[in-house]
């Protein structure tokens, strides 16, 4: 069948096919449209899902997740802490107790013994100093702990220096990120490392911004490492305070704490009821204002006592407990 063209396709005339060249493919078919809410029934083209990935990509994606999310949450809630411990430091509801809206913010540094700290006590509390202390009204509570490069897997090939430049180990990244914020951390060898402070040539620490330097511990004396002043660190009784707020070596008296059941953890840590009594042994980073910094010994025993007195709870806290005399060592 043909078109006549004389008559522009209003007629049609017929004729043979015979000897004349085979006719050209069809065309191709038109692209049926892709399923949809709307329209899902054929012919519409259903297409392809997106392949999941292998289980095992899956499981280490999860595990990858769970760090870091778990080291997120330490980051996210330190700083918190470092705004809240602000907050109260401007606040004179939160400088002492229930009485000190009345009689003022008790003073930043109180010397042991001085008038300004009996003043400071009566301020808080309205009343003379008794076997708790001098009040030194409400402060908001962190934890830190020691880091065991045993916990973290992953390639050794990061390097911690000592302030020689020289270096004293290779371990995962992921170590060197908490042992620079924690301040001391254990080897798989069973060497100790402690925080020596900012150097040139150290460790890029990603939480503080700062390069910082190790050193090794041998002393048996200090099994958890140093403090602020050389001294050795006690888990679950050292505290870490700005020197601006408390100096180092006073006693502190926490009634929050006096009583809790302290649940038994790994290393021999723990499994006793807590008499409130701690010591200020140390400083760290982001602990400022009104604020202290609770040495757990291991991270284990600290996600044990967020049940008990979770991170950010205001307390208030004493110095120089009479009640505490003789207890720490």
């Amino acid at each position: 069948m043909v078109y006549d063209r004389a008559s522009f396709g209003a007629t049609l005339t017929f004729a043979t096919t015979e000897g004349l060249p085979s006719p050209p493919p069809p065309p191709p078919r038109k692209q049926r449209a892709a399923c949809t809410k709307a329209n899902n029934k054929p012919p519409c083209v259903r297409l392809p899902t997106r392949p999941l990935p292998a289980r095992r990509a899956i499981v280490y994606e999860v595990r990858s997740m769970r760090v870091e999310l778990a080291v997120a949450t330490v980051v996210a809630r330190r700083r918190a802490t470092q705004l809240l411990a602000s907050a109260c430091w401007l606040l004179a509801a939160c400088t002492s107790d229930s009485n000190s809206a009345t009689a003022g913010r008790s003073p930043t540094f109180i010397p042991p013994g001085s008038a300004g700290g009996q003043a400071g006590a009566a301020g808080g509390s309205g009343a003379a100093s008794d076997d708790r202390g001098i009040s030194l009204g409400r402060f908001v509570n962190t934890f830190y702990w020691m880091e065991f490069e045993a916990d973290y897997r992953g390639r050794a090939d990061t390097e911690l220096e000592g302030s020689d430049c020289r270096v004293l180990a290779t371990v995962p990244r992921a170590f060197a990120e908490r042992i620079c914020v924690e301040g001391s951390g254990r080897l798989v060898s069973g060497a100790l490392l402690n925080l020596t402070g900012e150097c040139p040539c150290g460790f890029k620490c990603s939480e503080t911004d700062t390069s910082v330097c190790f050193f090794p511990i041998t002393d048996s004396r200090a099994p958890w490492g140093y403090g602020s002043d050389g001294n050795a660190l006690l888990p679950l009784r050292s505290l870490a305070i700005a020197e601006s707020v408390v100096p180092h070596g006073t006693v502190l008296y926490i009634p929050d704490w006096d009583g809790l059941a302290i649940p038994a953890g790994a290393e021999g840590l723990g499994g006793f009821v807590h008499d409130g009594c701690f010591r200020v042994d140390d400083i760290g980073y982001g602990v400022e204002g009104r604020h202290y910094d609770f040495f757990t010994g291991t991270a284990s025993l600290w996600m044990a006592l967020e049940e008990l007195l979770p991170t950010d709870s205001s307390t208030t806290v004493y110095r120089d407990p009479p009640r505490c005399a003789g207890k720490l060592p």
